[in-house]
C-alpha cells in the first residue's frame, strides 16, 4: 500500500512539474504557441547537426519582442552579444500569405524621410585597426545612407551582403540566413522578402534551442525529406537523447525502489 502512495504522489509531482514548467515558459515567452519547428537549412552552419545553432528539426522557444528588444548582427559585433552561434539575435517574421521566416537581424535602417537612411549602429562595425567593414557609394554618413550598401565579413562565412537603398522605403531590418552556401545575401536582395522587415511584422525573437525535438513533427508532417537533405544526423540525435533520458528515468526508477526495499528489510527486522 505504501508502495503504491508513492507512486500516486511521483506521478501527480510529474503532472504538478509539467503544468509549472509550460505556466513558466508561458509566461517567460509571451508568444503563443511559445515555439516553433525549423524546417529548412538556411540557419545551419554545417550539413551536421550542431547544438547551439539553429538546424532543421530543431524546436526553438520564442520570446515576444516587448520582453527583448532585438539586437542586430551589427549591433552585437560591436557589442560582443551572440546567440546561436553568431552575432546579434534571430527573429521571426510574418510574410503576407507565406510562412514564417527564421533569420538573423543584420541591420536596422531608419528612414531619414528623404530617401536615405540612419545604418543604427553601423560606425561601430570595423575591424580591429578602425577599418569600416561596410561600404555605401552615395554616402560615407552612416546616418545618410543611400545608394548600394555593403557589409563585409557577415557571420561564420566571411559573407559580403549588397542591397540597393533606393528599392527600399520606411524602417525597417535588414534580414539574412546565417547558412553561408545557400543565404549568400540579404533576404531583402534575394527576393525572400519585398521590403525591410517592420516591428509590426516580427512575431518574435528567437529565445532557446531544445535540439532535435522538431524532428517528430516533420516526420508526421511527411516533411522528413527535409532532415533527410539538410540534417539527416537529427533524427538520430534525438533518438539517442530520448533513450538516455529513458534509461535515466529507469534507472532512477529502480535505485529508488531498491532503497525502497532495503528500508522495508531493516525495518522488519
Amino acid at each position: 500500500m505504501r508502495k503504491n502512495a508513492v507512486l500516486i504522489v511521483a506521478v501527480i509531482a510529474i503532472i504538478a512539474a509539467v503544468v509549472g514548467i509550460k505556466v513558466a515558459v508561458d509566461e517567460a515567452s509571451g508568444v503563443s504557441p511559445p515555439f516553433t519547428v525549423v524546417d529548412s537549412q538556411s540557419m545551419q552552419h554545417s550539413h551536421d547537426s550542431e547544438v547551439g545553432i539553429i538546424d532543421t528539426g530543431d524546436m526553438i522557444l520564442l520570446r515576444d519582442t516587448s520582453k527583448h528588444e532585438p539586437v542586430t548582427y551589427v549591433e552585437g559585433y560591436a557589442s560582443g552579444y551572440r546567440m546561436f552561434g553568431e552575432y546579434g539575435d534571430v527573429i521571426i517574421y510574418e510574410r503576407t500569405n507565406q510562412n514564417q521566416v527564421i533569420h538573423r537581424a543584420i541591420l536596422y535602417l531608419e528612414s531619414n524621410g528623404d530617401g536615405t537612411f540612419s545604418g543604427r549602429g553601423l560606425e561601430y562595425y570595423t575591424d580591429a585597426d578602425g577599418n569600416p567593414l561596410w561600404y555605401c557609394d552615395g554616402s560615407t554618413d552612416s546616418s545618410k545612407l543611400s545608394g548600394i550598401l555593403s557589409l563585409y565579413d557577415v557571420g561564420y562565412g566571411g559573407k559580403t551582403a549588397e542591397i540597393n537603398l533606393s528599392r527600399l522605403s520606411g524602417s525597417g531590418y535588414l534580414t539574412m540566413g546565417d547558412n553561408a552556401d545557400t543565404n549568400t545575401n540579404f533576404d531583402q536582395a534575394l527576393g525572400i522578402v519585398s521590403g525591410l522587415v517592420t516591428e509590426d511584422s516580427i512575431k518574435a525573437t528567437a529565445w532557446m534551442e531544445l535540439p532535435w525535438a522538431g524532428s517528430v513533427k516533420l516526420i508526421m508532417n511527411g516533411n522528413d525529406s527535409a532532415l533527410n537533405s539538410w540534417a539527416p544526423s537529427s533524427i538520430w540525435y534525438l533518438i539517442s537523447a530520448v533513450t538516455t533520458v529513458f534509461l535515466s528515468v529507469i534507472g532512477v526508477g529502480f535505485a529508488l525502489d531498491t532503497l525502497h526495499l532495503r528500508k522495508a528489510v531493516k525495518g522488519g527486522h
